[in-house]
């Protein structure tokens, strides 16, 4: 514990969600309903100064936490899931956390871009002919593949990310190896088949959870 650290001295009745090495709590000034950190035990200041270690349990955390979310508000529609490392990015508590921002359709104007806005006027990319340079595609499989052949490194796109967590974690729910598969012309077209299935699956639970939205509403108002 280091002295007069906000995050070293949290008051047990206000975390939310707990593991050995992290633990999970409701940010005090919320940008939404259910913004909750996640922090590291141990009191380090820089998001690249956790042990391995702390980086797995950190966001396994994060992924529990948002699942608990999702079960309690269905009006959840994505998250922003981010990292302030260093003044210069915004960080004024110097002891780790990560924001999990839970979204909903309508909250802002145009999302576009999403933690994109950290630097506004560069938000969204898709302005002023943006959308070839940034790129719409999926990278080739072999150069993303990292010595450990995550899954997660197989099907990150190149452009906005927001929801390749999800995907892969309903890829790997569906039954999709955590390596992926082989990086034959059979496999990389398994990959694109489960990737869009999942894909699909969660657009249409965010079409299901807008309309159950949009009948409780009409059912206030009736």
């Amino acid at each position: 514990m280091t002295e007069s650290c906000v995050f070293c001295e949290i008051d047990p009745r206000k975390i939310t969600a707990t593991n050995e090495l992290a633990l999970a709590l409701f940010d005090g000034f919320p940008v939404a309903r259910g913004h909750t950190l996640v922090v590291p035990r141990r009191h380090v200041a820089d998001f690249f100064e956790l042990t391995q270690e702390e980086h797995q349990a950190v966001f396994q955390l994060v992924a529990e936490v948002r699942e608990r979310l999702l079960s309690e508000d269905d009006s959840i529609d994505g998250f922003n899931v981010g990292v302030n490392a260093g003044s210069a990015a915004g960080q004024t508590i110097f002891h780790c956390h990560v924001h999990l921002i839970p979204r909903r359709e309508g909250d802002v104007e145009d999302p576009r871009g999403g933690v994109r806005g950290v630097i506004p006027d560069k938000q969204n990319y898709l302005e002023g002919g943006g959308e070839q340079a940034a790129g719409t595609g999926i990278r080739s499989h072999k150069c993303r593949k990292s010595e450990e052949a995550q899954l997660s490194y197989k099907i990150s796109p190149m452009g906005d990310s927001e929801n390749w967590m999800q995907i892969v974690r309903r890829m790997r729910e569906n039954g999709v190896p955590e390596g992926g598969y082989p990086d034959t012309t059979a496999g990389i077209r398994k990959m694109d088949v489960a990737r869009e299935l999942a894909a699909n699956q969660l657009k249409q639970e965010a079409k299901d959870r807008k309309l159950r939205r949009e009948a409780r509403a009409k059912k206030k108002r009736s």
